[in-house]
């Protein structure tokens, strides 16, 4: 059978879904972000992508385990970057 994408999330507001993303795996901090739009993976090696605008203006396309939505526990618990310390 022929390979296909995987569809976005059913469950995520495209465009429109509040989450809490990192922009890298090698960052811990956690900024606050919205979805966009799905980025479909072009051939089976690729992931899932979604591209989120975090809070200040920067627009990045993410695989989906490196952001939380308000419906996941970890939106509580993960550690977010107050952006007086990280940034100023």
């Amino acid at each position: 059978p022929a390979w296909e994408a995987p569809e976005a999330d059913l469950l995520l507001e495209i465009p429109g879904e509040l989450v809490l993303a990192r922009d890298a795996r090698a960052h811990r901090d956690y900024w606050p972000a919205k979805v966009l739009e799905y980025v479909k993976p072009q051939n089976p090696r690729q992931r899932p992508k979604y591209k989120v605008l975090f809070f200040d203006g920067t627009v990045k396309a993410i695989e989906p385990d490196l952001f939380w939505t308000t419906t996941d526990p970890e939106f509580a618990t993960c550690q977010v970057c107050v952006y007086s310390q990280c940034c100023g």
